[in-house]
């Protein structure tokens, strides 16, 4: 469903990615629920084709360093796709059902916390989406600074739990430090179904 070739990162089950750019730091007003932030949100927009046909996966997962709040999507051998977003001890979820999982899929999230609302949205390469919207925790949320693919562990007496680790695909994965509206996320999720797929 791809045109042509494209450039991707492919993951096997034990392995990962991690960025951290600590709380700290000077440009944390551009870090996504930043201080001072213009809008304090987040919007992600992920292409990827991940393999779960044996357990859930997780595709990226965002929080802050003191793992204080966080949010988090995951896929599912059922075809069922889950965001999960979480401040302090509360925990609410969004899920999408009936988009296969086998296929790549562009993935798009968006967290407001002026409107307390977690939006997830997920395209596939046969021209279908879902997108289901819900609310969002409203205590505190720290400054989402990590950014992983799956957690790892060098200890084998500690292996990973399966739904936190990723295999698959990634062709892209792109985070903006601030809560879209509506129109301009599915304007910016068109613009790569468009780059991507023939039948956007």
């Amino acid at each position: 469903g791809l045109k042509g070739s494209v450039g991707l990162l492919r993951f096997a089950s034990g392995q990962g990615l991690f960025h951290r750019m600590d709380k700290n730091d000077g440009r944390r007003k551009d870090i996504p629920i930043g201080y001072p932030a213009k809008s304090k949100g987040v919007t992600v927009i992920m292409l990827a084709r991940p393999d779960c046909s044996k357990s859930p996966v997780r595709c990226f997962r965002l929080r802050d360093q003191d793992n204080k709040s966080m949010l988090q999507v995951r896929a599912y051998p059922n075809n069922e796709w889950k965001l999960v977003v979480r401040a302090g001890a509360t925990t609410k979820e969004v899920k999408v059902g009936g988009r296969d999982s086998r296929q790549f899929s562009l993935v798009g999230v968006t967290w407001n916390i002026e409107t307390n609302k977690a939006l997830l949205s997920v395209r596939g390469e046969d021209g279908n989406k879902a997108r289901a919207e819900g609310d969002s925790p409203k205590e505190d949320r720290g400054v989402l600074n990590e950014l992983s693919i799956a957690d790892f562990s060098k200890d084998a007496s500690k292996p990973v739990v399966a739904e936190d680790t990723f295999a698959g695909d990634i062709v892209c994965l792109v985070v903006w430090p601030f809560a879209m509206d509506w129109n301009a996320r599915s304007s910016q999720e068109m613009k790569f179904m468009k780059h991507y797929f023939n039948k956007p």
